[in-house]
């Protein structure tokens, strides 16, 4: 009773993400069904977003590929090394516990893909922007990554001026990378839903372990 007691507000979101995570990811496998509502539901909406590049500019659709190529792999090493270069030591060691946290979510990304087996989109008829054949869908690891830094930074800057600005900017690149992923034809929504519940469950889990505070002597 007394360990239910010393549980915070945000372990408890966390797990409830992380079990709705683990449910989505249970009813959209194949080995379970390919044919029921949610399943049905996700593809309609995936084909609304990913056609949409035939009504919007060019320039939108190149925005979108940009930020799709380059919204994870060069923006965050690139916010995580600033971070970690101008942070003072205790911020440097919450950078590391990010780090470690990232890691640990791109591990999980890749084993839930192995688990669940969700092939990427496919829509007969439309031309979509990417095609991926050769790594499975549901979650987006994009999606988790870059949410998972977002909540991760958020949470280590608390404390800074600036954090209101910070969270804005973080937070839109999030949502512009993970809907990128939608409108270029990588990812249905609900692989983006996933990979979001996945990045920010975790993250609100593993940043108040006390555990890994102690270890990184971090106050």
């Amino acid at each position: 009773m007394q360990y239910l007691l010393k549980i915070s507000n945000s372990q408890i979101t966390a797990v409830i993400l992380l079990s709705l995570f683990s449910l989505i990811g249970f009813i959209l496998s194949p080995a379970i069904s390919n044919d029921n509502f949610l399943e049905k539901n996700d593809i309609f909406l995936f084909e609304k977003i990913s056609n949409l590049h035939n009504f919007f500019p060019n320039y939108f659709t190149e925005f979108m590929i940009v930020v799709t190529n380059f919204g994870r792999e060069l923006f965050w090493p690139i916010v995580i090394g600033l971070l970690f270069l101008f942070g003072n030591k205790i911020m440097r060691k919450k950078i590391i516990m990010v780090s470690v946290i990232i890691v640990i979510v791109i591990l999980l990304t890749s084993i839930s893909k192995s688990i669940v087996e969700r092939e990427r989109p496919t829509v007969e008829g439309q031309k979509l922007i990417y095609q991926d054949n050769y790594s499975n869908s549901y979650p987006s690891g994009h999606t988790s990554v870059v949410t998972a830094g977002a909540v991760l930074a958020i949470l280590v800057l608390q404390n800074s001026s600036k954090r209101l600005l910070i969270s804005i900017l973080l937070i839109t690149e999030a949502v512009l990378v993970s809907f990128s992923r939608i409108y270029v034809g990588l990812h249905y929504s609900l692989d983006v839903v996933g990979g979001a519940m996945l990045g920010i469950g975790v993250s609100l889990l593993l940043m108040n372990s006390n555990k890994i505070k102690k270890i990184l002597k971090i106050p």
